[in-house]
């Protein structure tokens, strides 16, 4: 019950953020990744298109793309992530819950993602999360390499000090905001 409290409260935060601080907080976070020394290294990043008031991930989108990294984008298929690359914003179409996702599907394999970037309605110091609920990504992530990096990209109040954590949740290995880092990024 505590859960869907929570997923509501951070739904509710996150749409109450005006356009200016959203897009603010979004350049921020692109920029904190940028400096992040194990970006550099990665060459397959994916994101994510936000929904619901998610961190806008295009400016992670257009630096990678600027920088020479191949970028996929989730699609949901069968119930399932399916990573597929990013060619533009022309060739995005409505998906599943209406999350904009490239109209021509080409797939690549999990393991070839270098770097991941994950959204959640909240996060805690242990660099958990929780999502909508559908357990898309506690699915995914654990199809990924070892050394991919998985990254929650969130709005600093998104952070709480109580986090239902489940078996199946899958431990990030950095949490980025507008305000802070959480975890090792020397990685």
């Amino acid at each position: 019950m505590y859960k869907n409290l929570l997923r509501q409260k951070m739904l509710a935060r996150r749409l109450e953020l005006s356009p200016q601080d959203a897009e603010t907080s979004a350049d921020i976070i692109a920029k904190r990744l940028s400096i992040f020394l194990n970006y550099r290294k990665r060459k397959t990043v994916m994101c994510y298109t936000p929904i619901k008031g998610e961190v806008n991930t295009m400016p992670i989108v257009k630096m990678c793309l600027d920088d020479g990294k191949r970028v996929v984008l989730p699609v949901i298929d069968n119930g399932v992530i399916r990573p597929c690359v990013f060619t533009s914003y022309d060739n995005l179409s409505n998906g599943k819950f209406n999350i904009l996702e490239p109209s021509e599907k080409d797939y690549v394999s999990p393991l070839e993602i270098d770097l991941v970037c994950v959204p959640g309605l909240a996060f805690n110091q242990g660099k958990y999360r929780i999502g909508f609920g559908g357990g898309y990504y506690d699915r995914f992530l654990p199809e990924l390499s070892e050394d991919c990096f998985k990254v929650g990209i969130a709005y600093d109040f998104q952070v709480v000090k109580v986090l239902p954590i489940e078996i199946h949740d899958v431990i990030l290995d950095m949490i980025i905001t507008d305000k802070q880092f959480i975890g090792d990024r020397s990685f």
